[in-house]
């Protein structure tokens, strides 16, 4: 995370926030008790190396009565990227000042999604379904604020 603020003559002021970071892990699991343990969340043997982590074929889940040799956390999700803006000026007041503004979050109307799913039985595995934790669409916002 990133800011910056620049003041500019006649009383204008612009400043801006970047956020970014790096996919989120995830694990991917069978969706079935592979070990008999009444537990659903046993992984999977990896059966392609270097294969595609958001694609079934990568992956072996049929087998009974023991543990996938894949570990917690292998596959990586998409990365998060989000700028937000602002432009604001200043009025001066006998006692005080007004400040107008205008703010834009998530600049570029990025979809940032969040981590796929990971159970290799759901249609929806290897995509992601919702956005990311603190992700929202573009939102602009016009106001005013008076100090004194």
């Amino acid at each position: 995370m990133a800011s910056l603020t620049w003041p500019l003559p006649a009383g204008f002021q612009i400043g801006t926030i970047l956020q970014a970071r790096s996919g989120l892990p995830w694990t991917v699991t069978t969706g079935t008790d592979n070990n008999r343990d009444t537990v659903f969340n046993d992984r999977p043997d990896l059966a392609v190396q270097d294969g595609d982590p958001a694609d079934r074929n990568t992956y072996f889940a049929n087998f009974i009565g023991r543990d996938g040799n894949l570990d917690r956390n292998t596959a990586t999700g998409p990365a998060f990227f989000e700028i937000h803006a602002r432009v604001s000026k200043f009025i001066g007041l006998p006692r005080g000042r007004i400040e107008l503004f205008a703010e834009t979050f998530n600049l570029t109307n990025r979809a940032n999604f969040g981590r796929p799913q990971g159970n290799l039985r759901s249609q929806q595995f290897g995509t992601s379904t919702e956005l990311a934790t603190g992700a929202t669409p573009r939102q602009v916002e016009i106001g005013f604020r008076v100090d004194f």
